[in-house]
C-alpha cells in the first residue's frame, strides 16, 4: 500500500446489510427466499474498502456495536484496513434488503441501531486525535445515529480543519446541512440530497449545474459523480461528453461514454500526496 498519505473514513452509523433474493416479492403474503447474504456496510466502511482496493493506506473509524463486530473485523483484516472503530455497548444495526428477481427492484428496511452516549462520543473524539499525526484526509460518510448532537459533525470538521486536514463530507439531511456550514473541503451529494439543500426540485441538467456551482461558491467543492454518470448513461444521446464535469470543482475528467460505460469522478486522486501538497 502507498504509505505516503493516510486516509481515515468515519462511519458513525454502520450497518450489517442482510440481503435476501426473492422471486416475485409481494407484501402481505408468504415469500420464499432463494438466497441470502450478509455484508458489513455503512458508507464509510464501503469507502474504506474501495480505497483499500486502490492500495491506499486507509483507517476506518466510527462507532461499532461490540456484540456483532466480528463481521467488520473480518473485513478489515482481509482488506488490510486499520480498525480504529470505537466499540459501544449493544449490536450494530442490521438492515434488510429485499431484492425481487422478477421485478428487478429492491425494498429496504433500515433499523435505528444503538444510540450514541456522551462517553462514546468522547472516546471517538480521542480516537480522532490519535489519527491526526499520520492521516491527511478524513471522509465523513453516512447517517448519524440517535444521541449525536447536531453540533458534533460541524465541530469535528472545524477541529480537523484547524489541524490542517482535508475533510470530505458525504451525508444527508441535517448532518449534511449543518456540516456544510463548517466549510468542509468537499461535499458529494446525490440528486435528492442536492435538491434538499437548495429547497427545490432539479429537473434538468442546467438546474443541477447551477445548484452545484452555487454550493461550490458558498461552501465547498461539490462533486456530482453519480449525476455525470446518469446523464451520460440515460440521456438522449447514447454517446456524449458530459457538461456536468464543468459544474464541479475540481472538474470531472473528460469523458466519452456509451450506454454501457459511464464516467466516474476519480475523487480519490484528489487525496493523493501530490494533490495534498499542492493544496488543490
Amino acid at each position: 500500500m502507498n504509505p505516503s498519505v493516510g486516509i481515515a473514513t468515519v462511519t458513525l452509523h454502520p450497518a450489517i446489510d442482510h440481503s435476501v433474493l426473492i422471486r416475485g416479492f409481494a407484501s402481505g403474503r408468504l415469500n420464499r427466499v432463494l438466497s441470502e447474504q450478509c455484508d458489513p456496510g455503512g458508507k464509510g466502511v464501503n469507502v474504506a474498502s474501495f480505497l483499500a482496493d486502490l492500495r491506499l493506506r486507509v483507517t476506518a473509524t466510527g462507532l461499532l456495536g461490540r456484540e456483532n463486530a466480528g463481521v467488520f473485523e473480518q473485513l478489515f483484516a482481509e482488506r488490510g484496513i486499520t480498525d480504529a472503530f470505537v466499540r459501544i455497548p449493544g449490536k450494530t444495526r442490521v438492515n434488510i434488503k429485499i431484492l425481487d428477481e422478477t421485478a428487478a427492484e429492491g425494498t429496504e428496511i433500515n433499523f435505528p441501531g444503538p444510540a450514541a452516549s456522551a462517553d462514546c462520543l468522547a472516546a471517538l473524539t480521542r480516537a480522532f486525535d490519535a489519527l491526526l499525526p499520520d492521516h491527511d484526509c478524513f471522509i465523513l460518510s453516512g447517517s448519524v445515529p440517535a444521541g449525536v448532537p447536531a453540533a458534533f459533525c460541524p465541530d469535528l470538521i472545524r477541529r480537523l480543519k484547524v489541524a490542517g486536514k482535508r475533510v470530505l463530507l458525504d451525508s444527508s439531511g441535517d448532518a449534511l446541512r449543518h456540516g456544510i456550514a463548517a466549510g468542509p473541503w468537499a461535499i458529494k451529494p446525490n440528486l435528492a440530497e442536492l435538491e434538499e439543500l437548495v429547497g427545490e426540485p432539479l429537473r434538468d441538467e442546467p438546474t443541477v449545474i447551477r445548484a452545484a456551482r452555487a454550493r461550490s461558491a458558498q461552501h465547498a467543492r461539490c462533486w456530482l459523480p453519480a449525476w455525470a454518470a446518469w446523464w451520460c448513461r440515460w440521456g438522449r444521446k447514447a454517446r456524449c461528453s458530459s457538461p456536468l464535469r464543468n459544474a464541479c470543482r475540481p472538474p470531472l475528467p473528460r469523458c466519452r461514454c456509451t450506454a454501457r460505460s459511464a464516467p466516474v469522478m476519480p475523487w480519490w486522486r484528489a487525496l493523493s500526496p501530490a494533490a495534498c501538497a499542492a493544496g488543490a
